[in-house]
Formats: C-alpha cells, sequence, structure tokens
C-alpha cells in the first residue's frame, strides 16, 4: 500500500517525463513527481508538503532550506513556514536512502494589496475585476504575484520550462517586475510536450508567446476583462524546434504552415484534456490563424477547471 499523507500542495503523480521520480510530492492540491517544481504561497504562510512513496518501502526523506522554517510532522509530511518578505526561496526535498532529489522552488507572492494607484512597487499591474465571473473562485483576484528579477531569467520552474517564459509582455520603466503563473498550467505543459515527443518532434520547450498579462496590458490589447492570462493560468504557445523565425512549424508535412499546425496541436491537446480532467486539469483550448507579417498560428491552453473549445 502506498505511503499517502495529507499534503496542502498536490502535483500530479501520473505525468509521464523523463525526469520523473520513483516518489510524489503533493501540496495546496497539486501532485508532481518532476525532480523541478514550483509552489506559490503568501508571506509567513504555512504549507504543507507531503510525499507519497511509490516504492511502498521505508525510505527516509528530508527537506533542506535556508530560509523560513521547517518542522517535521511525520516521515512523510512536513510543514514549510514562508518568510515574511516576497522572493525566490529554494527547499530540497530528499530521498535520504536513494539520494532522488527534488528542487522546489518557492515564490513568496507581493501582496496586491500593496498596490497603489494600480502600481506594485512601479510597475503597472492595473485592476482586477471586482466580482468574480459567476462567482467562480478561478475568476477571483490573486492576493499576490511573484517578484522578478533578471537574476531569474534561466530559472527553472519545471524540467523544461523556465520562469521568465512567462512574464508579461508589456514595456515598463520600472526595474522590479511581477507576474502569475499556476503550477496547474505548468503540468499541463509538461504533459503536451511529452505527448508532442511521442509524435518524433523532439521540441525541447514550446515557445510561449503570451503567458502572463497584468490587467492593464490586456486591457491595452483590447481583451475581454476574464482573460485566463491575467490570472497566470494561461499560455499562447506554439512549437517552433529550431528557433530562427519565431514561427510555428509545419507540423502535418503538407508544406505549408497555417492554421492547419495550429489544429494539429489543438486536436493533441484536446486529446489530453480527457485525461487532464481526471486529474483536476481540466481547461480551455483554442486554435488560432496566422496575422501575416505579424506572428504565425498558435494555441491557446489553460486550466481554468472546465472544458472550454473554439477556433477550431
Amino acid at each position: 500500500m502506498k505511503k499517502l499523507l495529507t499534503l496542502c500542495l498536490i502535483l500530479t503523480s501520473s505525468l509521464v517525463s523523463a525526469k520523473s521520480l520513483p516518489f510524489t510530492l503533493s501540496a495546496k492540491g497539486t501532485k508532481t513527481n518532476h525532480n523541478i517544481f514550483f509552489i506559490t504561497v503568501m508571506p509567513e504562510e504555512t504549507v504543507a508538503l507531503s510525499i507519497i512513496d511509490e516504492t511502498e518501502s521505508d525510505h527516509k526523506f528530508k527537506i533542506l532550506t535556508e530560509h523560513g522554517s521547517v518542522e517535521t510532522l511525520d516521515p512523510l509530511l512536513f510543514q514549510w513556514k514562508a518568510p515574511a518578505k516576497s522572493g525566490h526561496y529554494p527547499i530540497k526535498i530528499e530521498n535520504i536512502t536513494t539520494q532522488d532529489t527534488l528542487s522546489l522552488k518557492a515564490f513568496v507572492l507581493e501582496p496586491l494589496s500593496n498596490m497603489h494607484n494600480g502600481h506594485l512597487k512601479g510597475y503597472l499591474v492595473g485592476e482586477y475585476p471586482q466580482k468574480a465571473r459567476k462567482n467562480n473562485p478561478k475568476y477571483k483576484a490573486p492576493k499576490g504575484l511573484i517578484a522578478y528579477d533578471h537574476s531569474m531569467k534561466n530559472l527553472k520552474i519545471s524540467p523544461h520550462f523556465k520562469l521568465s517564459q512567462f512574464l508579461c509582455k508589456q514595456t515598463s520603466r520600472s526595474s522590479d517586475q511581477y507576474l502569475l503563473v499556476h503550477p496547474e498550467l505548468i503540468l499541463k505543459l509538461e504533459r503536451l510536450l511529452n505527448n508532442v515527443r511521442a509524435k518524433g518532434i523532439e521540441l525541447p520547450t514550446f515557445h510561449v508567446m503570451s503567458g502572463y498579462r497584468t490587467p492593464a496590458y490586456n486591457k491595452e490589447l483590447g481583451n475581454v476583462p476574464n482573460s485566463r492570462h491575467v490570472y497566470g493560468d494561461a499560455a499562447d504557445i506554439y512549437i517552433d524546434v529550431n528557433p530562427k523565425n519565431n514561427w510555428m512549424d509545419d507540423l502535418n508535412d503538407d508544406g505549408k504552415i497555417n492554421k492547419a499546425d495550429a489544429n494539429w496541436l489543438f486536436d493533441l491537446a484536446a486529446k489530453q484534456d480527457k485525461t487532464d480532467a481526471k486529474d483536476g486539469l481540466a481547461g480551455g483550448i483554442g486554435s488560432y490563424k496566422s496575422k501575416p507579417g505579424v506572428r504565425g498560428p498558435f494555441v491557446h491552453v489553460d486550466s481554468r477547471g472546465h472544458k472550454a473549445r473554439w477556433g477550431r
């Protein structure tokens, strides 16, 4: 019988990955067996870190961190109390017996309550809708955003994705930047990337054309106020194996690059979403044609919690 402990943070153990671990970390409703992953927490928030030992053995685990405080509640259950200051705080979860390790990036969020006139420490964020759409908690304004600086440019938040890929594209005079990305979205993208590779496409990562958008930037683009991008759980992506022109590749081998290629990726994501739904990762998928001279075709993927389809 697997050793399962209740945890606040959960990431999906069914995810197939070349770098999967023989144990699963669970926290805040998400599960993962990636060797690299992340969590987001509020200042001084206490997070339970629960381990599911897939080996059914008496393995021992430990948590290593230089920041915050760790309390051991059980051999497979720990609590980490986050520091009071926003920032990036590495945590190492190690199987002492096998020396398998999970590099967990903990991001303590900068509270949105610190905003002044739509700015967070000089960075334009704008205003989130005051009421959640249809009273859906998925559309509630986030409590905080991840503080980003240029030293984090190559910081991985999963085996194949970097935090910088999800930065808002808006220009800013502020040296401070903020963004939001949800673990559920990254789990979906890792799984989709694995499925693309299973088709024989050796892709290191997706090109993320648009990840997080501040409400201000989203408004500037003319998008709906409740776009999933402003909540940090959406990405517009395309496949560009050898990035030269920042354009979608010819995925269906018809000698053309057009919406049919976006539809190819759409269909793969839609098929996957049936499995995603069982893991609490259901979401929206949209297919978009190219705009000549501006951008190529792309696919929207999000983890809004329920099925949504358009553009196909």
